[in-house]
Protein backbone atom coordinates (compact mmCIF):
# COMPACT_ATOMS: atom_id res chain seq x y z
CA UNK A 1 0.00 0.00 0.00
CA UNK A 2 1.22 3.47 -0.86
CA UNK A 3 2.22 5.72 1.98
CA UNK A 4 1.44 9.40 2.40
CA UNK A 5 3.80 12.24 3.19
CA UNK A 6 3.58 14.41 6.28
CA UNK A 7 1.26 17.40 5.90
CA UNK A 8 3.43 20.48 5.39
CA UNK A 9 1.77 22.65 2.75
CA UNK A 10 -1.40 24.51 3.75
CA UNK A 11 -3.93 23.22 1.23
CA UNK A 12 -7.06 24.43 3.05
CA UNK A 13 -6.62 27.97 4.32
CA UNK A 14 -8.79 28.66 7.37
CA UNK A 15 -9.85 32.01 8.79
CA UNK A 16 -12.81 33.45 10.70
CA UNK A 17 -14.36 36.84 9.93
CA UNK A 18 -17.35 38.20 11.85
CA UNK A 19 -18.86 34.80 12.67
CA UNK A 20 -18.05 33.25 9.26
CA UNK A 21 -15.44 30.49 8.94
CA UNK A 22 -13.86 30.57 5.47
CA UNK A 23 -12.28 27.44 3.98
CA UNK A 24 -10.18 28.20 0.88
CA UNK A 25 -9.17 25.18 -1.21
CA UNK A 26 -5.69 26.12 -2.43
CA UNK A 27 -3.77 23.73 -4.67
CA UNK A 28 -3.13 25.41 -8.04
CA UNK A 29 -3.85 25.28 -10.84
CA UNK A 30 -7.23 23.52 -10.41
CA UNK A 31 -7.55 23.13 -6.60
CA UNK A 32 -7.73 19.36 -6.96
CA UNK A 33 -7.82 17.44 -3.72
CA UNK A 34 -5.41 14.83 -2.41
CA UNK A 35 -5.51 12.78 0.77
CA UNK A 36 -3.57 15.60 2.47
CA UNK A 37 -6.14 18.22 1.42
CA UNK A 38 -9.01 16.04 2.62
CA UNK A 39 -7.30 15.62 5.99
CA UNK A 40 -7.01 19.40 6.29
CA UNK A 41 -10.62 19.91 5.17
CA UNK A 42 -11.76 17.36 7.76
CA UNK A 43 -9.81 19.18 10.48
CA UNK A 44 -11.23 22.55 9.40
CA UNK A 45 -14.81 21.22 9.58
CA UNK A 46 -14.26 20.02 13.14
CA UNK A 47 -12.53 23.26 14.13
CA UNK A 48 -15.43 25.38 12.84
CA UNK A 49 -18.00 23.05 14.40
CA UNK A 50 -16.49 23.44 17.87
CA UNK A 51 -15.95 27.21 17.62
CA UNK A 52 -18.89 28.96 19.29
CA UNK A 53 -18.01 32.19 17.49
CA UNK A 54 -18.66 30.54 14.10
CA UNK A 55 -22.24 30.53 12.81
CA UNK A 56 -21.68 30.02 9.07
CA UNK A 57 -19.10 28.11 7.02
CA UNK A 58 -18.09 29.27 3.52
CA UNK A 59 -16.08 27.10 1.13
CA UNK A 60 -14.39 28.68 -1.88
CA UNK A 61 -11.58 27.93 -4.29
CA UNK A 62 -8.36 29.92 -4.37
CA UNK A 63 -8.04 32.20 -7.38
CA UNK A 64 -10.86 32.95 -9.80
CA UNK A 65 -10.71 30.06 -12.29
CA UNK A 66 -11.49 26.97 -10.23
CA UNK A 67 -13.62 26.12 -7.21
CA UNK A 68 -12.24 22.59 -7.51
CA UNK A 69 -11.74 20.09 -10.30
CA UNK A 70 -12.07 17.12 -7.94
CA UNK A 71 -9.59 14.43 -7.00
CA UNK A 72 -5.99 14.77 -8.15
CA UNK A 73 -5.53 12.50 -11.18
CA UNK A 74 -1.69 12.50 -10.88
CA UNK A 75 -2.00 11.33 -7.26
CA UNK A 76 -4.48 8.56 -8.14
CA UNK A 77 -2.29 7.36 -11.02
CA UNK A 78 0.63 6.73 -8.64
CA UNK A 79 -1.09 4.77 -5.87
CA UNK A 80 -2.36 1.19 -5.64
CA UNK A 81 -6.05 0.10 -5.57
CA UNK A 82 -6.07 -0.37 -1.80
CA UNK A 83 -4.91 3.19 -1.19
CA UNK A 84 -7.52 4.44 -3.70
CA UNK A 85 -10.23 2.66 -1.78
CA UNK A 86 -9.20 4.06 1.60
CA UNK A 87 -8.66 7.53 0.11
CA UNK A 88 -12.16 7.43 -1.38
CA UNK A 89 -13.64 6.14 1.88
CA UNK A 90 -12.02 8.97 3.86
CA UNK A 91 -13.26 11.55 1.33
CA UNK A 92 -16.78 10.15 1.78
CA UNK A 93 -16.48 10.41 5.56
CA UNK A 94 -15.23 13.99 5.29
CA UNK A 95 -18.11 15.11 3.05
CA UNK A 96 -20.60 13.32 5.29
CA UNK A 97 -19.14 15.26 8.22
CA UNK A 98 -19.46 18.48 6.21
CA UNK A 99 -23.07 17.67 5.32
CA UNK A 100 -23.87 16.70 8.90
CA UNK A 101 -22.11 19.63 10.58
CA UNK A 102 -24.77 21.57 12.52
CA UNK A 103 -23.97 24.96 11.00
CA UNK A 104 -25.04 26.58 7.75
CA UNK A 105 -22.57 25.75 4.94
CA UNK A 106 -22.41 27.89 1.79
CA UNK A 107 -20.34 27.05 -1.30
CA UNK A 108 -18.97 30.00 -3.30
CA UNK A 109 -18.57 28.58 -6.82
CA UNK A 110 -16.10 31.13 -8.12
CA UNK A 111 -14.80 28.97 -10.97
CA UNK A 112 -15.04 25.54 -12.63
CA UNK A 113 -16.79 23.06 -10.32
CA UNK A 114 -16.50 19.59 -11.80
CA UNK A 115 -16.17 16.01 -10.61
CA UNK A 116 -15.24 15.81 -6.96
CA UNK A 117 -15.42 19.60 -6.77
CA UNK A 118 -19.15 19.42 -7.42
CA UNK A 119 -19.39 16.60 -4.88
CA UNK A 120 -17.92 18.94 -2.25
CA UNK A 121 -20.42 21.65 -3.25
CA UNK A 122 -23.31 19.16 -3.08
CA UNK A 123 -22.47 18.49 0.58
CA UNK A 124 -23.08 22.20 1.29
CA UNK A 125 -26.49 23.67 2.14
CA UNK A 126 -26.46 26.56 -0.33
CA UNK A 127 -24.54 26.95 -3.60
CA UNK A 128 -23.92 30.41 -5.08
CA UNK A 129 -22.12 30.76 -8.41
CA UNK A 130 -20.45 33.49 -10.46
CA UNK A 131 -22.05 34.21 -13.83
CA UNK A 132 -19.94 32.89 -16.71
CA UNK A 133 -17.48 31.76 -14.04
CA UNK A 134 -16.99 28.25 -15.41
CA UNK A 135 -18.53 24.87 -16.00
CA UNK A 136 -20.20 22.48 -13.58
CA UNK A 137 -20.94 18.76 -13.80
CA UNK A 138 -19.86 15.19 -13.11
CA UNK A 139 -17.73 14.09 -16.10
CA UNK A 140 -16.14 11.05 -14.38
CA UNK A 141 -17.61 8.64 -16.95
CA UNK A 142 -15.11 10.05 -19.46
CA UNK A 143 -12.39 8.51 -17.26
CA UNK A 144 -14.22 5.18 -17.01
CA UNK A 145 -15.43 5.71 -13.44
CA UNK A 146 -18.43 7.17 -11.64
CA UNK A 147 -18.55 9.88 -8.94
CA UNK A 148 -16.88 8.39 -5.85
CA UNK A 149 -17.68 10.67 -2.92
CA UNK A 150 -21.45 10.62 -2.62
CA UNK A 151 -22.21 12.37 -5.91
CA UNK A 152 -24.47 9.63 -7.24
CA UNK A 153 -26.77 10.16 -4.26
CA UNK A 154 -26.60 13.89 -3.59
CA UNK A 155 -26.77 14.82 -7.29
CA UNK A 156 -29.96 12.79 -7.70
CA UNK A 157 -31.51 14.48 -4.66
CA UNK A 158 -30.68 17.91 -6.05
CA UNK A 159 -31.84 17.57 -9.68
CA UNK A 160 -33.97 14.40 -9.78
CA UNK A 161 -32.98 10.84 -10.59
CA UNK A 162 -33.68 10.83 -14.32
CA UNK A 163 -31.72 13.98 -14.98
CA UNK A 164 -28.87 12.81 -12.71
CA UNK A 165 -28.60 9.56 -14.67
CA UNK A 166 -28.55 11.44 -17.99
CA UNK A 167 -25.86 13.88 -16.88
CA UNK A 168 -23.67 11.21 -15.28
CA UNK A 169 -24.07 8.86 -18.25
CA UNK A 170 -23.14 11.53 -20.79
CA UNK A 171 -20.54 13.25 -18.60
CA UNK A 172 -21.81 16.59 -19.89
CA UNK A 173 -20.68 19.77 -18.15
CA UNK A 174 -22.81 22.89 -18.35
CA UNK A 175 -22.98 26.53 -17.30
CA UNK A 176 -23.89 27.86 -13.87
CA UNK A 177 -26.92 29.52 -15.44
CA UNK A 178 -28.25 26.14 -16.59
CA UNK A 179 -27.43 24.72 -13.16
CA UNK A 180 -29.58 27.44 -11.58
CA UNK A 181 -32.50 26.51 -13.85
CA UNK A 182 -32.39 22.92 -12.57
CA UNK A 183 -32.01 24.07 -8.92
CA UNK A 184 -28.50 22.63 -8.64
CA UNK A 185 -27.28 26.16 -7.89
CA UNK A 186 -29.38 28.51 -5.75
CA UNK A 187 -28.14 31.87 -7.05
CA UNK A 188 -25.96 33.14 -9.90
CA UNK A 189 -24.50 36.64 -9.49
CA UNK A 190 -22.78 38.88 -12.04
CA UNK A 191 -19.00 38.63 -12.29
CA UNK A 192 -18.24 42.21 -11.32
CA UNK A 193 -20.41 42.20 -8.20
CA UNK A 194 -20.14 38.52 -7.27
CA UNK A 195 -18.07 38.78 -4.10
CA UNK A 196 -19.73 41.99 -2.89
CA UNK A 197 -23.20 40.43 -3.11
CA UNK A 198 -22.03 37.01 -1.95
CA UNK A 199 -20.51 38.15 1.34
CA UNK A 200 -23.74 39.89 2.33
CA UNK A 201 -25.49 36.53 2.72
CA UNK A 202 -23.26 34.70 5.26
CA UNK A 203 -22.55 37.99 7.04
CA UNK A 204 -26.28 38.74 7.38
CA UNK A 205 -27.03 35.26 8.66
CA UNK A 206 -24.18 35.32 11.18
CA UNK A 207 -25.20 38.74 12.54
CA UNK A 208 -28.88 37.79 12.77
CA UNK A 209 -28.05 34.53 14.51
CA UNK A 210 -25.83 36.28 17.05
CA UNK A 211 -28.36 39.03 17.79
CA UNK A 212 -31.72 37.27 17.64
CA UNK A 213 -31.08 33.55 18.22
CA UNK A 214 -27.59 32.82 19.54
CA UNK A 215 -28.17 29.06 19.59
CA UNK A 216 -29.61 28.92 16.08
CA UNK A 217 -26.23 28.76 14.35
CA UNK A 218 -25.59 25.44 16.06
CA UNK A 219 -29.07 23.95 16.02
CA UNK A 220 -30.93 25.38 13.03
CA UNK A 221 -29.86 22.70 10.54
CA UNK A 222 -30.79 19.90 12.94
CA UNK A 223 -34.22 21.40 13.53
CA UNK A 224 -34.87 21.00 9.81
CA UNK A 225 -34.39 17.26 10.03
CA UNK A 226 -30.80 17.65 8.92
CA UNK A 227 -29.11 15.91 7.43
CA UNK A 228 -29.43 13.00 5.06
CA UNK A 229 -27.90 9.83 6.52
CA UNK A 230 -25.74 9.28 3.46
CA UNK A 231 -23.29 6.89 5.07
CA UNK A 232 -25.35 3.80 4.37
CA UNK A 233 -24.37 0.81 2.30
CA UNK A 234 -26.73 1.89 -0.45
CA UNK A 235 -25.36 5.43 -0.46
CA UNK A 236 -21.83 6.58 0.14
CA UNK A 237 -20.21 3.16 0.30
CA UNK A 238 -21.68 2.35 -3.09
CA UNK A 239 -20.27 5.64 -4.38
CA UNK A 240 -16.94 4.88 -2.76
CA UNK A 241 -16.60 1.57 -4.58
CA UNK A 242 -17.65 3.30 -7.80
CA UNK A 243 -14.36 5.23 -8.07
CA UNK A 244 -12.38 1.99 -7.93
CA UNK A 245 -14.30 -0.23 -10.38
CA UNK A 246 -14.91 0.04 -14.14
CA UNK A 247 -18.04 2.06 -14.93
CA UNK A 248 -19.78 -0.70 -16.88
CA UNK A 249 -19.88 -2.97 -13.81
CA UNK A 250 -21.62 -0.46 -11.55
CA UNK A 251 -24.98 0.38 -13.07
CA UNK A 252 -26.60 -1.25 -10.02
CA UNK A 253 -25.11 1.54 -7.87
CA UNK A 254 -26.77 4.29 -9.86
CA UNK A 255 -29.88 6.00 -8.44
CA UNK A 256 -32.87 4.09 -9.77
CA UNK A 257 -35.98 5.58 -11.32
CA UNK A 258 -39.45 4.34 -10.51
CA UNK A 259 -40.70 1.78 -13.03
CA UNK A 260 -44.22 3.14 -12.70
CA UNK A 261 -43.24 6.62 -13.99
CA UNK A 262 -41.74 7.16 -17.46
CA UNK A 263 -38.24 8.61 -17.34
CA UNK A 264 -39.23 11.49 -19.58
CA UNK A 265 -41.54 12.74 -16.82
CA UNK A 266 -38.86 12.81 -14.12
CA UNK A 267 -36.32 15.23 -15.58
CA UNK A 268 -36.50 18.63 -17.21
CA UNK A 269 -35.19 17.48 -20.58
CA UNK A 270 -34.10 13.91 -21.03
CA UNK A 271 -32.23 13.36 -24.30
CA UNK A 272 -34.04 16.30 -25.90
CA UNK A 273 -37.57 15.36 -24.82
CA UNK A 274 -39.50 18.04 -22.97
CA UNK A 275 -41.47 17.31 -19.84
CA UNK A 276 -45.25 17.11 -20.17
CA UNK A 277 -47.04 20.13 -18.74
CA UNK A 278 -48.54 18.15 -15.88
CA UNK A 279 -45.22 16.89 -14.50
CA UNK A 280 -44.73 17.87 -10.85
CA UNK A 281 -40.95 17.88 -11.36
CA UNK A 282 -41.14 20.56 -14.04
CA UNK A 283 -39.83 23.83 -12.64
CA UNK A 284 -42.82 25.91 -11.57
CA UNK A 285 -42.92 29.67 -11.32
CA UNK A 286 -43.71 31.18 -7.96
CA UNK A 287 -45.77 34.06 -6.65
CA UNK A 288 -44.35 37.61 -6.65
CA UNK A 289 -43.79 39.57 -3.45
CA UNK A 290 -46.23 42.39 -2.76
CA UNK A 291 -43.97 44.63 -0.66
CA UNK A 292 -43.27 48.31 -0.20
CA UNK A 293 -41.17 50.18 2.32
CA UNK A 294 -42.82 51.21 5.59
CA UNK A 295 -45.91 48.99 5.33
CA UNK A 296 -48.07 48.71 8.41
CA UNK A 297 -48.32 44.92 8.06
CA UNK A 298 -46.54 42.13 6.18
CA UNK A 299 -48.10 38.65 6.18
CA UNK A 300 -45.57 35.83 5.70
CA UNK A 301 -46.78 32.44 4.49
CA UNK A 302 -44.74 29.24 4.67
CA UNK A 303 -44.62 28.67 0.90
CA UNK A 304 -47.05 28.91 -2.03
CA UNK A 305 -49.21 25.90 -2.79
CA UNK A 306 -49.03 24.57 -6.33
CA UNK A 307 -52.71 25.37 -6.82
CA UNK A 308 -52.12 29.02 -5.83
CA UNK A 309 -49.19 29.27 -8.24
CA UNK A 310 -51.29 27.84 -11.07
CA UNK A 311 -53.98 30.42 -10.28
CA UNK A 312 -51.32 33.12 -10.02
CA UNK A 313 -52.61 34.49 -6.71
CA UNK A 314 -52.02 34.16 -2.97
CA UNK A 315 -54.35 31.91 -0.95
CA UNK A 316 -56.29 30.96 -4.08
CA UNK A 317 -59.12 28.48 -4.34
CA UNK A 318 -62.71 28.17 -3.30
CA UNK A 319 -63.24 27.73 0.39
CA UNK A 320 -59.98 29.42 1.42
CA UNK A 321 -60.89 31.40 4.55
CA UNK A 322 -57.96 33.82 4.32
CA UNK A 323 -59.65 36.57 2.30
CA UNK A 324 -63.10 36.60 3.99
CA UNK A 325 -61.45 36.44 7.45
CA UNK A 326 -59.20 39.37 6.52
CA UNK A 327 -62.24 41.53 5.78
CA UNK A 328 -64.52 40.34 8.59
CA UNK A 329 -61.80 41.02 11.16
CA UNK A 330 -61.32 44.57 9.89
CA UNK A 331 -57.77 44.13 8.64
CA UNK A 332 -58.91 45.47 5.23
CA UNK A 333 -61.84 47.94 4.88
CA UNK A 334 -63.63 46.24 1.97
CA UNK A 335 -64.13 42.67 0.78
CA UNK A 336 -62.22 41.18 -2.14
CA UNK A 337 -61.04 37.72 -3.11
CA UNK A 338 -57.81 36.15 -4.32
CA UNK A 339 -58.02 37.39 -7.97
CA UNK A 340 -57.50 40.90 -6.53
CA UNK A 341 -54.78 39.90 -4.05
CA UNK A 342 -52.50 42.71 -5.23
CA UNK A 343 -54.97 45.24 -3.80
CA UNK A 344 -53.62 44.61 -0.30
CA UNK A 345 -50.85 47.09 -1.16
CA UNK A 346 -53.51 49.85 -1.28
CA UNK A 347 -54.18 49.25 2.42
CA UNK A 348 -50.52 49.16 3.48
CA UNK A 349 -50.36 45.36 3.67
CA UNK A 350 -47.69 43.18 2.09
CA UNK A 351 -47.60 39.49 1.15
CA UNK A 352 -44.60 37.20 0.86
CA UNK A 353 -43.46 33.69 1.85
CA UNK A 354 -40.63 32.21 3.87
CA UNK A 355 -39.93 29.72 1.05
CA UNK A 356 -40.76 30.66 -2.52
CA UNK A 357 -40.69 27.11 -3.94
CA UNK A 358 -44.27 25.88 -4.49
CA UNK A 359 -45.32 22.42 -3.28
CA UNK A 360 -48.53 20.44 -2.93
CA UNK A 361 -47.94 19.93 0.78
CA UNK A 362 -45.77 21.81 3.27
CA UNK A 363 -44.16 18.50 4.28
CA UNK A 364 -42.45 18.36 0.85
CA UNK A 365 -40.16 21.28 1.74
CA UNK A 366 -36.48 20.42 2.27
CA UNK A 367 -33.95 21.71 4.77
CA UNK A 368 -32.23 23.68 1.98
CA UNK A 369 -35.49 25.49 1.23
CA UNK A 370 -35.80 26.74 4.81
CA UNK A 371 -32.09 27.57 5.13
CA UNK A 372 -32.21 29.71 1.99
CA UNK A 373 -35.61 31.19 2.89
CA UNK A 374 -34.47 32.43 6.30
CA UNK A 375 -31.66 34.45 4.76
CA UNK A 376 -33.71 35.92 1.91
CA UNK A 377 -36.71 36.79 4.12
CA UNK A 378 -34.46 38.47 6.69
CA UNK A 379 -33.07 40.70 3.96
CA UNK A 380 -36.60 41.63 2.84
CA UNK A 381 -37.77 42.47 6.35
CA UNK A 382 -34.73 44.65 6.99
CA UNK A 383 -35.18 46.44 3.65
CA UNK A 384 -38.95 47.05 3.85
CA UNK A 385 -39.18 47.61 7.64
CA UNK A 386 -42.89 46.86 8.31
CA UNK A 387 -44.46 47.85 11.63
CA UNK A 388 -46.02 44.42 12.22
CA UNK A 389 -45.05 41.01 10.82
CA UNK A 390 -47.69 38.24 10.85
CA UNK A 391 -46.49 34.68 10.29
CA UNK A 392 -49.09 32.34 8.84
CA UNK A 393 -48.56 29.27 11.02
CA UNK A 394 -46.29 28.23 13.87
CA UNK A 395 -44.09 26.26 11.48
CA UNK A 396 -43.39 29.40 9.44
CA UNK A 397 -42.30 31.43 12.47
CA UNK A 398 -40.37 28.62 14.16
CA UNK A 399 -38.41 27.80 11.02
CA UNK A 400 -37.55 31.47 10.54
CA UNK A 401 -36.80 32.52 14.13
CA UNK A 402 -35.45 29.10 15.20
CA UNK A 403 -37.38 29.11 18.48
CA UNK A 404 -40.69 27.78 19.75
CA UNK A 405 -43.72 30.05 19.76
CA UNK A 406 -47.41 30.30 20.65
CA UNK A 407 -50.29 31.75 18.66
CA UNK A 408 -50.77 35.48 19.08
CA UNK A 409 -48.35 38.32 19.88
CA UNK A 410 -44.73 37.30 20.50
CA UNK A 411 -42.54 38.89 23.17
CA UNK A 412 -39.56 39.28 20.85
CA UNK A 413 -39.44 41.98 18.17
CA UNK A 414 -38.06 41.26 14.70
CA UNK A 415 -36.02 44.14 13.28
CA UNK A 416 -38.06 46.54 15.42
CA UNK A 417 -41.42 45.14 14.29
CA UNK A 418 -44.14 43.54 16.43
CA UNK A 419 -44.73 39.87 15.61
CA UNK A 420 -48.02 37.95 15.52
CA UNK A 421 -48.33 34.21 14.79
CA UNK A 422 -51.57 33.15 13.08
CA UNK A 423 -52.94 29.61 12.75
CA UNK A 424 -51.98 28.33 9.30
CA UNK A 425 -54.58 28.40 6.55
CA UNK A 426 -53.33 25.05 5.21
CA UNK A 427 -51.95 21.86 6.67
CA UNK A 428 -52.38 20.40 10.14
CA UNK A 429 -52.63 23.84 11.81
CA UNK A 430 -55.73 24.88 9.80
CA UNK A 431 -58.71 25.96 11.94
CA UNK A 432 -62.34 26.87 11.33
CA UNK A 433 -63.25 30.26 9.93
CA UNK A 434 -64.36 31.63 13.33
CA UNK A 435 -60.96 30.85 14.86
CA UNK A 436 -59.15 32.58 12.00
CA UNK A 437 -61.41 35.65 12.26
CA UNK A 438 -60.65 35.87 16.00
CA UNK A 439 -56.91 35.91 15.39
CA UNK A 440 -57.21 38.39 12.52
CA UNK A 441 -59.15 40.73 14.84
CA UNK A 442 -56.34 40.53 17.40
CA UNK A 443 -53.89 41.21 14.59
CA UNK A 444 -55.91 44.25 13.45
CA UNK A 445 -55.72 45.67 16.99
CA UNK A 446 -51.97 45.10 17.12
CA UNK A 447 -51.52 46.90 13.78
CA UNK A 448 -53.62 49.82 15.05
CA UNK A 449 -51.54 50.06 18.23
CA UNK A 450 -48.27 49.95 16.28
CA UNK A 451 -49.53 52.63 13.89
CA UNK A 452 -50.58 54.95 16.74
CA UNK A 453 -47.24 54.40 18.50
CA UNK A 454 -45.33 55.35 15.36
CA UNK A 455 -47.50 58.44 14.78
CA UNK A 456 -47.00 59.48 18.42
CA UNK A 457 -43.25 59.07 18.12
CA UNK A 458 -43.28 61.15 14.92
CA UNK A 459 -45.18 63.99 16.62
CA UNK A 460 -42.75 64.02 19.57
CA UNK A 461 -39.75 64.19 17.27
Amino acid sequence: MATTTTMTKELVKYRVEQGVAIFELDDPPANTYTYEMMQQLDAAILKARMDEAVHVIVIRGAGEKFFSAGASIPMLSKVDPQFKYYFCLHANETLCRLEQTPKLVIAALNGHTVGGGLEIALACDIRIAKKEGGKIGLPEVNLGVLPGTGGTQRFARAVGRARAIELMATGRTFSFEEAEEMSLVHYVYEKDSFWRIFWAMPGNFARRTKLHAPWAGSNAPWSLGRKFPLAKRSGSSASCSSCCLPARTRKRDWPRTSKSVPQTSRGSKLFGKKLPAWSSERRMKTLPDYLRKGMKLVIVGCNPSESSVRAGHYYAGRGNVFWPALYEAGVVPEPFDYPDDRRVIEFGIGLTDLVKRPTKEIEELKREDFAEGRIVLAQKLVEYAPRVIAFNGKLTYEQFAQRKCHYGVQKELLYGAQVYVLPSIRGQEARGKAEHVKHFRNLARLVEQATKAKEGAARVS
